[in-house]
């Protein structure tokens, strides 16, 4: 690249990179170059410290081997509601976020030192939302960049179309709250691809949350492919916050290691007044499908469950599930759970191979709750399942110790 070319901006032509804050610098190359009709914001090896920096349609920022782009401690330097966003674009076209530098979020200064719970520290009272927020935007490009060290979630995605996701690299520290890697919120015609991610939430998400859109827009047309995940929580979650529909979606090759649940379908009326905010009919997940997946040292392979925790008026639903191919060694059970008068419609496991080594001390029988906590003894329990198939389904329990019940068990079930 010549810093001569028509459509071209160096970001150090507009005074990055002199000590300081780089926001503005960063931001006027990006002003620069969409005032030309668009083309690329280069960032050159080096470190910039940055505040809010707003993307812009037809432009790629594209941030050089050696780059980091680095945010700043200071929440007065975010835009944005709630805690505002290191990189943020609303209502583009062509946007584009490329290149072999790193995008780092400095997550560990926004939390503090105790933890919430088992697994993560207690954010401070203010800190960024996403490190990447996208809303709206159409045509949408992320390739090759890693984003470190995400204060909240990483790449945030909400209401868009037609966005390419490729690989990509996310680092977030295990204890990190609330750190997903990729969520992909009420969006349509979706590929993500070719990206290694370790998170300290679920590592991608489709979710559907209508009310914070402001508009009832379906999750549809997502494709994840040949990406190797590692969560402390979810591998993969689709569901449970949201109302609008999400539907036409595939899963395949991936290798997941290092989570407590692997595969996570969740529609629910939580009980939770943070969660019921956003959750207030339950998400309507129809129509996803999961090939060729590996997992290691997963505490739940499966976990599909249709729940209703305030008894009130539910739409959500969980229908047309298929998962082939798919070999796991896990220390705790798989479990597909629907309800009475709402059971998961459906499900079809077929070359499916689950290995169960961990160690249970109660043979109580248990539904398990929305994070799959409670014991279940059982490597695979249905229970309230219309059109279940078991094509080929494995669970091996040699290397499972305690009271264990046995394999598989299926209780109000209709098979197919």
């Amino acid at each position: 690249m010549m810093t001569g070319e028509s459509g071209f901006v160096d970001v150090c032509a507009h005074g990055a990179g002199r000590g300081g804050l780089d926001t503005r610098a960063v931001q006027s190359a990006i002003d620069a170059c969409a005032g030309r009709g668009g083309g690329t914001v280069y960032v050159p090896p080096g470190r910039y410290v940055c505040g809010t920096i707003r993307l812009a349609s037809f432009v790629t920022l594209h941030l050089e081997a050696g780059a980091v782009l680095e945010g700043s401690t200071s929440p007065g330097d975010y835009e944005g509601g709630e805690g505002g966003y290191l990189i943020y674009g609303e209502d583009l076209d062509g946007a584009a976020l490329t290149g072999r530098g790193t995008i780092d979020g400095r997550g560990p200064s926004w939390w503090a030192s105790e933890m919430i719970n088992a697994t993560a520290l207690r954010p401070k009272e203010a800190r960024p939302r996403a490190l990447v927020y996208l809303v709206n935007c159409r045509n949408t490009v992320v390739r090759d960049v890693s984003l470190v060290d995400s204060p909240f979630f990483t790449l945030w995605m909400l209401g868009g179309e037609g966005a390419a996701i490729d690989g990509v690299r996310i680092a977030n520290p295990r204890n990190g709250p609330n750190t997903d890697g990729i969520d992909v919120d009420c969006c349509r015609d979706v590929t993500i691809s070719n990206c290694r991610i370790d998170a300290g939430d679920d590592c991608i998400a489709l979710k559907s949350n209508a009310k914070w859109l402001g508009r009832r827009q379906a999750c549809e047309n997502v494709v994840v492919s040949n990406c190797v995940l590692s969560s402390s929580t979810c591998a993969v979650r689709v569901g449970y916050e949201g109302d609008a529909p999400i539907r036409n979606c595939a899963f395949s090759n991936l290798a997941i290691t290092d989570t407590h649940i692997g595969i996570d379908l969740v529609s629910i009326l939580p009980a939770d007044e943070q969660a019921a905010r956003y959750i207030q009919e339950g998400v309507e997940i129809e129509n996803v499908a999961f090939s060729n997946v590996v997992m290691d040292r997963a505490q739940r392979p499966i976990f599909a469950w249709v729940g209703n925790e305030t008894g009130g008026p539910m739409r959500g639903l969980i229908a047309d599930v298929a998962i082939r191919g798919l070999t796991a060694r896990a220390a705790g059970s798989s479990y597909i759970g629907g309800l009475p008068g709402n059971p998961i419609r459906g499900f079809r496991l077929s070359d499916v191979r689950i290995e169960v080594h961990g160690t249970i001390e109660s043979a109580d029988v248990a539904v398990p709750d929305v994070w799959g906590s409670q014991p279940v003894p059982f490597g695979l329990y249905c229970r309230h399942v219309e059109g279940l198939t078991l094509g080929e389904v494995k669970v091996d329990m040699a290397s499972a110790r305690g009271p264990w019940r046995g394999d598989v068990h299926c209780e109000h079930v209709n098979t197919e």
